[in-house]
């Protein structure tokens, strides 16, 4: 599996510098995965409805689906923080009435 996200150049960490911590954020989460993949190959051969035969099996799938979830929600930050700002403060003007 390769990295998705194409290097930071110095004009992103200009504008964004949080983008180099996110950077090596990523990839020690990959690496974390494939660490933990390569112990339980069965987590790539699994039925997603089978569950886990040992409590070590069952944490690092509980590892792996957190992995997969922070990468998720990074990338997303990524996005947001590349749109043009002051869409992001016209939609959100609205969201905070609401607490949650």
């Amino acid at each position: 599996m390769s990295n998705p996200h194409p290097s930071v150049t110095p004009a992103d960490l200009y504008e964004h510098p949080e983008l180099a911590v996110l950077a090596i954020l990523d990839s020690a989460l990959m690496m974390a995965k494939f660490a933990i993949i390569a112990v339980h190959p069965e987590l790539t051969d699994a039925d997603p409805a089978a569950v886990p035969s040992t409590i070590e099996e069952l944490a690092a799938a509980h590892v792996v689906d957190a992995v997969d979830t922070l990468q998720r929600v990074t990338e997303s930050y990524r996005g947001i923080i590349k749109t043009d700002a002051r869409w992001v403060r016209v939609s959100l003007q609205g969201s905070q009435d609401d607490p949650f």
